[in-house]
């Protein structure tokens, strides 16, 4: 007893507990202050052969118009452009080769979208032309371009955005076409994980998170291999906070690793793809704070209905969020195995009060 009245008398003469004015705690108040931004990422957008058909058919709003409740509270809304903008055709090959309608690049703006990666297998589909319509409708829309560009150097260079205070970097690379169709030329960014770690080191100071978008990976298989997560974790260890992943039309796992966020593979967001994995997604939707952790991640399942996303509100939306955490398993402790699904009718900015890159 008298050891417990001892303790209780140091605490209240000492101050033990208590905030001075110069060490204000990290209160919900204190970081209302705090800039935040609102990060949703989503899968393969493909705007050409079925979707172009129904796009001509229903007109540019259609593509979203199942979506755009959800994807209007991003701050920041990020995903992969599968297909050139233009209306010249002049195809590289003959198989699987899509051609978008230039006018969706403002329609994509409209909904929200302000980054998009063309560092993937179609960017080249209607030739170096082809490639540089996008960027230019692309720009022109507002829409930032990552992983692409005319030049040896242009695709690799990370693009830097600002909202509400937050400054963030994107960096885009693929490793599916073969380095033997002249990827300089071409003017998209080849995964060589030295050239991405050198672009992380250059705006790493500069900025308060680095996204890293990747099409890389095995097409409709929902496990990450092992080159996948050794390339993760190097780039995540170089000083990347979120790494994106793109390309197997299907799902797989969510990792968290060394203070970063990495989602192997979004699957499909727009797609004229008939096989049933394909067709279920999510929207990644991340709250990122100024010199703060990366928040638990949220998804939104998404079906795709005739070629086009919509929010899954039927019973499949749980087995989507059970095959993600089942994926995540993968690994190990690091693993996402609890995904929480993101309400944008009750969604708020959440507390944070740790510092940027820890758990």
């Amino acid at each position: 007893m008298r050891v417990l009245i001892t303790i209780i008398i140091l605490i209240i003469t000492t101050g033990i507990g208590q905030s001075s004015a110069d060490e204000l705690p990290l209160s919900a108040d204190n970081d209302s202050q705090r800039p935040m931004i609102r990060f949703m990422a989503v899968g393969d957008i493909m705007l050409g052969r079925g979707v172009g058909n129904r796009i001509r058919k229903y007109g540019t709003g259609w593509l979203c118009e199942k979506t755009s409740s959800v994807l209007h509270n991003a701050d920041v809304l990020f995903g992969n452009l599968e297909s050139p903008l233009t209306t010249r055709y002049s195809p590289t090959h003959t198989e699987n080769v899509f051609m978008g309608n230039p006018k969706m690049a403002k329609e994509l703006t409209s909904i929200g979208f302000n980054v998009l990666s063309v560092a993937n297998n179609h960017a080249f589909d209607q030739g170096r032309t082809g490639l540089q319509h996008t960027l230019n409708h692309l720009k022109d829309a507002g829409i930032i371009a990552v992983g692409g560009g005319i030049g040896n150097d242009e695709p690799y260079k990370a693009k830097v955005m600002e909202k509400n205070g937050v400054k963030i970097a994107f960096i885009g690379a693929q490793n599916v076409i073969s380095t033997s169709l002249d990827i300089a030329k071409a003017g998209i960014a080849q995964l060589d994980v030295y050239h991405q770690i050198k672009e992380i080191k250059s705006v790493r100071s500069n900025v308060d998170f680095i996204v890293v978008s990747l099409h890389w990976g095995g097409e409709y298989v929902n496990t990450a291999s092992d080159k996948q997560k050794e390339t993760a974790h190097r780039l995540i260890d170089a000083g990347a906070d979120i790494i994106i992943g793109h390309h197997p039309h299907v799902l797989q796992g969510i990792e968290r690793y060394n203070g970063g966020l990495i989602a192997y593979s979004l699957g499909n967001f727009a797609f004229d793809q008939r096989d049933e994995k394909t067709k279920r997604s999510v929207i990644l939707v991340v709250d990122l704070a100024k010199d703060c952790a990366i928040n638990n991640p949220k998804v939104v399942p998404i079906a795709i209905i005739d070629f086009r996303p919509e929010i899954d509100l039927t019973s499949n939306r749980e087995k989507t969020i059970k095959e993600l955490e089942d994926y995540s398993r993968q690994f190990g402790i690091n693993g996402v195995t609890s995904i929480e699904i993101f309400d944008p009718a009750t969604a708020i900015m959440p507390d944070v009060n740790l510092p940027h890159g820890v758990f």
